[in-house]
């Protein structure tokens, strides 16, 4: 499964979550609205008519909202995600180490309420039950009257409960992922910028002259090769080969003891044509020595760079 895949997956699950809590929410008020219309005959404050049974739905939503809120900032402190710290020995500049790390407050925010909060959760919860009763009476003005004390007792715990569970779940679903994707469009966005750092670093070398040009260009690829595990960004393959022919030719080697040196060169032009084949016109002119470029005009003749390039063998005398 590709990453857009998972992303859609993610997202559906993530509305099938919504829906089932949406539905229970509404079931919640529903029966809420049907004790007071059904329980409440006799009752001064039942609601008997539409305006009144609007403003007890009104006031059952208000108290729904609010412990809803509660239950989910608790649900959303347990939920969390810990970010992964970089070990300290990752190599400078590499795709796993930023400049700076994460800040980690809000998990230890939470760590910290989350222990407190089971902590005293433990302690009182004997007290659990009158507390939310003396609450539900507080609430039971917004419904009509002290009569709805058991409705109130009843949204406060459900909603709580409803807010905490949906919290959590999105937060565990969804968060992680919205993290991971953040850090990892930062970190793509940091290679670019250092490779193409590198490439101009590279480019300016090969005007340099030899064998300090050269060199440097060699040096900065290989350490570039170290960090990112290998090399594909096709320009820079092409510099390689670049680099490695002006190699040649300051050293004056003949075969067979350059053999080593133009493998270099024959793999570094393979690598580049197959990841990106229009430099195969761009090459073949370094090859050619035609033009002002002509890094590559020592290496001739070469026929296995010649049918890389799709260049007819030269002669032999």
């Amino acid at each position: 499964m590709d990453r857009d895949e998972a992303d859609q997956a993610l997202g559906q699950q993530v509305m099938r979550v919504v829906w089932l809590f949406s539905w229970l929410a509404g079931l919640e008020l529903a029966g809420a609205l049907l004790y007071q219309l059904v329980a409440g005959p006799g009752q001064p404050e039942s609601p008997r008519t539409v305006l009144a049974a609007l403003s007890f739905l009104g006031g059952a939503l208000l108290i729904g909202c609010a412990f809803a809120l509660a239950g989910g900032a608790v649900g959303f402190l347990f939920a969390i995600p810990k970010s992964r710290q970089v070990p300290t020995d990752a190599p400078s500049g590499s795709a796993e180490q930023n400049d700076y790390s994460a800040n980690t407050n809000l998990e230890q925010v939470s760590d910290w309420l989350t222990k407190i909060l089971l902590g005293a959760g433990l302690v009182e919860l004997r007290e659990l039950p009158g507390m939310i009763m003396r609450a539900a009476r507080t609430f039971a003005g917004a419904l009509g009257g002290s009569s709805a004390d058991p409705v109130a007792a009843a949204l406060i715990v459900s909603f709580t409960c409803w807010g905490f569970f949906l919290a959590y779940l999105l937060t565990r679903l969804w968060m992680p992922r919205a993290l991971s994707r953040a850090e990892r469009r930062e970190r793509e966005e940091r290679l670019t910028a250092d490779v193409a750092d590198v490439t101009s670093k590279v480019f300016a070398a090969l005007y340099d002259p030899p064998p300090l040009g050269y060199q440097r260009a060699l040096a900065l690829l290989d350490e570039l090769e170290r960090e990112r595990g290998g090399l594909q960004d096709p320009w820079l393959l092409v510099y390689r080969a670049c680099a490695l022919g002006q190699q040649h030719a300051h050293e004056g080697r003949g075969p067979p003891d350059d053999e080593a040196l133009r493998q270099k060169v024959r793999h570094a032009v393979r690598a580049a044509l197959l990841a990106d084949p229009k430099l195969k016109t761009m090459v073949a002119s370094f090859y050619d020595g035609e033009g002002v470029d002509d890094d590559l005009r020592t290496l001739r003749p070469d026929p296995e760079i010649e049918g890389l390039l799709g260049i007819a063998p030269e002669p032999h005398a």
